[in-house]
């Protein structure tokens, strides 16, 4: 009796032995494949996202000066054509939709 639970118990550790390397292992390693892809692909998400908004804030900035000039100036068509060919209008100014 004792060697055939001897016997069992053998056979069930070479099974979960067998289990751990076809299965698992291979999991383990697509896993750490799918968190390096994630980690890479949100580093480039967040660095366009940082570009897109210092452009943003480059524009706006822009946008404010000549808009401040405008106010001072004896010709304030010149500055809001100025706005027009530089691409700069009210639309910079509300936040895009992510």
């Amino acid at each position: 009796m004792a060697e055939v639970h001897r016997q069992i118990q053998n056979q069930l550790e070479e099974m979960l032995k067998s289990f751990h390397n076809e299965l698992l292992t291979q999991l383990e390693q697509k896993v750490e494949l799918d968190s390096r892809y994630l980690s890479a692909a949100l580093k480039k998400y967040q660095t366009e996202q940082r570009s897109k908004g210092d452009a943003l804030d480059k524009c706006q900035a822009e946008l404010k000066k000549l808009r401040k000039k405008s106010q001072g100036s004896k010709n304030p068509q010149k500055y809001s054509d100025k706005e027009l060919q530089v691409g700069l209008g009210p639309a910079v100014m509300t936040p895009a939709a992510p």
